[in-house]
């Protein structure tokens, strides 16, 4: 009886531990912002907006061998991923060209700019990766279609510096959306 009562008994004592803490991960930008009447663009709009399904979950995630994940349980977005990169691209978007750029249903007569992600992860090597694409919808005439791919190498180790290398990387997609559209096709 006594052997098998200390087996449950350091099961026990093991299992009532301190749980780990959970962290939360604000995906915020850093664009100054100020109150303010907002002025609607009138040549761009926000449209679709996909995201690839195995990060839009709650925990961060890394790739730890060729094509093998690990979500992360203890290392958590705040907020749903998918709403704070729209509102993280809108921001960041918005400074880029001075304009406010939004996301609405309503886009009629703007160019609406299309946004999918589907790379957004650490990997085992110590960089983030973010592979993205988006679309130039003019409202007449033909769509352009463009592609960012970027790594960044942690500063540092652990789930702050890979969240620190992904907004990077985010703000990075977000400039060259910026720049896609001052190139006067979008207009």
């Amino acid at each position: 009886m006594k052997l098998i009562a200390a087996p449950l008994l350091l099961l026990l004592v093991a299992c009532s531990g301190n749980p780990a803490s959970t962290t939360y991960y604000l995906l915020r930008s850093d664009v100054d912002l100020e109150s303010r009447e907002l002025q609607p663009s009138q040549h761009y709009g926000l449209g679709s907006f996909r995201i690839a399904s195995y990060i839009d979950q709650p925990g961060l995630v890394l790739e730890t061998r060729d094509h093998v994940i690990h979500q992360a349980r203890s290392n958590r977005w705040a907020e749903s991923l998918r709403d704070s990169l729209r509102l993280f691209f809108a921001s960041e978007i918005s400074a880029e060209v001075g304009e406010d750029v939004f996301f609405s249903r309503d886009l009629t007569g703007l160019t609406r700019i299309n946004i999918t992600i589907n790379q957004l992860h650490g990997k085992s090597d110590g960089n983030a990766v973010l592979v993205g694409y988006w679309e130039l919808a003019p409202p007449e005439g033909e769509s352009t279609y463009f592609q960012f791919a970027e790594t960044r190498a942690l500063v540092g180790d652990g789930y702050d510096a890979l969240v620190d290398a992904e907004r990077y990387l985010l703000s990075r997609m977000a400039d060259s959306i910026g720049r896609s559209l001052d190139t006067g096709s979008a207009r």
